[in-house]
């Protein structure tokens, strides 16, 4: 069950998306509002209605729930809604206008690369804190050069543009580090679950055809794949040189991902994801903050499309990414 405010949020919209405010019967429409009101209104999501309200019916109607007096907000809701009934008006200019912005979330969007959109981040910002990993903290510098080893280690094993890249990894810096350095290359990667079935790892391998499996010395899983198997990023890279910063390889369209289905109707499906509709996620989101200063958890399975915002919202943007310890999650 939801709680008291947002159920009373939910009624009222529903309430006056219906057209009912008018009807005597409805008091529910005003009380609910009314409950939302008393309950918490402060609540962003409160003033919403209130100024969408507001807007449709005039300001008296916000002036007297601020001041406490119900009865008279009732009775501007009664009064305006039943006058734009009888003369036609209830879809007015300010409703329209309202509605007309509310509506309006268009915004540029940049038709570059995941990995430009973090490389162009990474020198702006080469020293702020990119990652924390447990007592692990690393910067876009070091995330930057730790992508550029990946990326060359898996272009030794014949990782191109293209390509598919199974990933065996628990949430962690060498994750994300696998994963810009996958996208570097020109490639896609693929998720496996802890755990994947015979059947299910076999389906997705003869669909994907992949190149190589980024995954830990003696995993189980990447022994059963037909690929070579690359090593992930380890704190022993750091003595290694900074290998060549490879040419951009162009986004829009290009796969950055691909999600498979459940498989419980039949074969799983894969779903290719183009760089363009996870940039459009996670470049400048209008909901929440994610630049410098900002902490994003990461925290969903790889699997799951929600961890393209965890990790890719922050690191283009200049915020950081902090890693939940890996393994299941307890209270």
């Amino acid at each position: 069950p939801q709680a008291p405010l947002q159920d009373s949020l939910q009624a009222a919209r529903s309430y006056i998306g219906e057209g009912r405010l008018a009807a005597p019967a409805d008091a529910n429409a005003y009380n609910s509002l009314l409950t939302a009101w008393h309950l918490d209104s402060t609540n962003p999501e409160v003033a919403v209605v209130v100024e969408e309200l507001t807007q449709a019916f005039g300001d008296a109607l916000a002036r007297d729930l601020r001041e406490g007096r119900d009865a008279q907000a009732r009775q501007h809701l009664v009064n305006a809604t039943a006058l734009g009934q009888q003369t036609g008006t209830a879809d007015s200019p300010a409703q329209r206008a309202l509605l007309d912005r509310l509506n309006d979330t268009a915004r540029p969007q940049r038709e570059i690369a995941i990995e430009t959109a973090f490389a162009q981040q990474a020198r702006a910002t080469p020293d702020a804190p990119a990652v924390e990993d447990g007592e692990l903290r690393r910067s876009y510098r070091q995330l930057e050069r730790d992508s550029a080893v990946q990326a060359a280690r898996l272009r030794a094993a014949g990782v191109g543009e293209g390509d598919h890249v199974l990933l065996r990894l628990d949430r962690s810096y060498a994750e994300i580090v696998a994963l810009l350095g996958v996208l570097r290359c020109g490639a896609a990667y693929v998720a496996l679950e802890a755990d994947p079935a015979p059947a299910r790892l076999q389906a997705m391998c003869a669909a994907l055809r992949p190149r190589a499996i980024l995954a830990a010395a003696g995993d189980a899983v990447a022994a059963q794949v037909a690929a070579p198997r690359v090593e992930p990023w380890c704190e022993a890279w750091e003595g290694e040189d900074a290998p060549e910063v490879g040419p951009d390889h162009a986004g829009g369209e290009r796969v950055a991902y691909v999600a498979f289905t459940s498989g419980t109707t039949g074969t799983p499906r894969g779903v290719r994801v183009p760089h363009r509709g996870v940039m459009r996620l996670v470049d400048e989101p209008g909901y929440c903050e994610a630049g410098p200063g900002q902490r994003m958890l990461r925290f969903a399975p790889l699997a799951f499309d929600a961890s393209t915002f965890e990790v890719f919202a922050p690191l283009v943007a200049g915020g950081c990414v902090v890693v939940h310890p890996p393994g299941l999650p307890t209270p």
